[in-house]
């Protein structure tokens, strides 16, 4: 169990391929396309799948390419089983809001590397909730529709913001005898690929984390199987005295990579020394209050988008109900970095009035 802010690891991130690394990822993508599960850009025409979500499964899997390959078949297989597409597009917009309140919630801000911030508060997880999701028939699948959002709306949003900040910074000066730095010069991430999640276990006895046990190891089977490496760090704050008990058997549902993201933060913490914990890697004005910072949000709001993510998505999404159901992120025509796309539906009237490749 650590305490230890982490610090960005840049290692397997676009931008920042070994030599060895760029040769795996292009071996990579050939493979798919010889398997008929990816195709290449070509004449104007994107790609099937965009290189931030190729690379997950690479990294996924140490870019051991044929590894990779079985991870990224079978997520297919399993798309196209389970029509995950087609059902997002469709999905009940209130079945999904209610599913929402037993998972991880977008704030509609971003850390400091760019990648969206989520908060979990576990305490939120009440029993009747979680015993009507667990009854449901379609759980996992409730569960993926989340997925998507991270990875066809959040995530994809998030880096046409970072992208366009990036191309659009001034560049920055050449270093002096007196200034140079004794190292390499500070680096950034290229693009964003993953999410930053606080976890929030305040308040929480044993009994409800062993409660919760089945619901959080079916949320990690699924991430790991099917969205690999949408984690870029986590907070879990407020965390009990008894939680090394729970920490014990949470662990072991991940590999050393994906805990080696995870900081723990004692409850024991006032709320300035969780502050100063937090906004190593989150500024202020996108840190909930609750949490020490500046931002008016608490869990169960819709997203409080920043000013750089409203310019880029436009005002037209965060009519009639704002951010709320099943959302895509269509990559736009000439000069647009893309659009954003409500989809579901209500009363089983869908919402959207065109196609993902419109």
């Amino acid at each position: 169990m650590s305490n230890k802010t982490p610090v960005t690891t840049f290692e397997g991130q676009l931008g920042h391929l070994t030599p060895d690394q760029e040769k795996a990822f292009a071996e990579f993508k050939q493979l798919c396309a010889e398997k008929g599960i990816y195709t290449p850009a070509e004449a104007g025409k994107p790609a099937s799948h965009d290189d931030i979500f190729m690379i997950r499964f690479l990294r996924a899997r140490r870019f051991v390419t044929a590894d990779a390959l079985i991870l990224f078949s079978d997520s297919e297989e399993w798309r196209k089983a389970e029509k995950i597409d087609d059902v997002y597009d469709h999905f009940d917009v209130g079945e999904y809001e209610q599913c929402r309140k037993l998972h991880p919630q977008w704030t509609g801000r971003r850390d400091r590397d760019g990648m969206p911030l989520f908060v979990y508060t576990i305490s939120h997880v009440s029993g009747t909730n979680l015993t009507e999701y667990t009854a449901a028939k379609n759980k996992l699948q409730r569960l993926a529709m989340l997925y998507e959002t991270v990875t066809q709306f959040v995530i994809p949003v998030a880096n046409a913001v970072h992208v366009r900040a990036r191309n659009h910074a001034a560049p920055a000066p050449k270093p002096t005898t007196e200034t140079a730095p004794t190292a390499d010069p500070e680096k950034k991430l290229e693009s964003v690929s993953s999410i930053t999640i606080i976890t929030d276990i305040g308040n929480v006895g044993l009994w409800t984390f062993w409660n919760l046990k089945g619901h959080m190891q079916e949320s990690a089977k699924i991430a790991s199987d099917r969205y690999p490496e949408t984690l870029h760090r986590q907070y879990i704050v407020n965390a009990p005295s008894f939680f090394p008990t729970v920490w014990g058997w949470i662990k072991k549902w991940f590999d050393p990579v994906t805990t080696s993201k995870i900081t723990i933060l004692s409850g024991s913490l006032t709320l300035k020394e969780l502050r100063e914990q937090l906004e190593v890697c989150i500024a202020p004005e996108n840190l909930p209050k609750k949490y020490g910072g500046d931002l008016d949000w608490d869990y169960g709001d819709v997203p409080d988008v920043d000013e750089e993510i409203r310019e880029v998505v436009g005002e037209d999404v965060f009519a009639d109900g704002g951010l709320t159901g099943p959302v895509r992120w269509v990559v736009g025509g000439k000069g647009m970095v893309g659009r954003a796309v409500k989809v579901g539906s209500i009363g089983g009237k869908d919402r959207r009035g065109d196609k993902p490749d419109a």
